[in-house]
């Protein structure tokens, strides 16, 4: 297997990118996720769904995630509050993360937990 340079250079940086866990729900057994990481601008957009050995998840586009068949998963997580984020993205804008931050805070009373990749 060919690694590419970009692969490389994580690899041997120890990269790791920060997700802000926005939102959880569902149930213990079956989770519904839902996570913003910026340094990831091309798909800054984390969904998972299900335990983690038998579920799935993925990094997805601001567009995407505005997709309807992902609105149910946006209200089970608990975060309709970040769809004018999400469309404020989708349209170009720079979002700055400490603005999505101060409204998780105001809704929740403390940061969001930070999953690193």
């Amino acid at each position: 297997m060919k690694l590419e340079s970009a692969e490389l250079l994580r690899f041997s940086s120890n990269w790791v990118a920060k997700c802000y866990q926005l939102g959880v729900g569902g149930t213990a057994v079956y989770p519904y996720e839902v996570g913003y990481v910026p340094d990831q601008p091309q798909t800054p957009i984390y969904f998972a769904e299900g335990d983690a050995k038998f579920g799935s998840g993925g990094f997805f586009t601001a567009t995407q995630a505005l997709e309807p068949q992902w609105v149910e998963h946006l209200k089970t997580a608990g975060v309709i509050w970040f769809v004018p984020f999400l469309q404020r993205l989708a349209a170009g804008n720079i979002v700055a993360l400490e603005e999505i931050l101060k409204v998780f805070k105001s809704i929740h009373g403390h940061e969001p937990d930070v999953l690193n990749f």
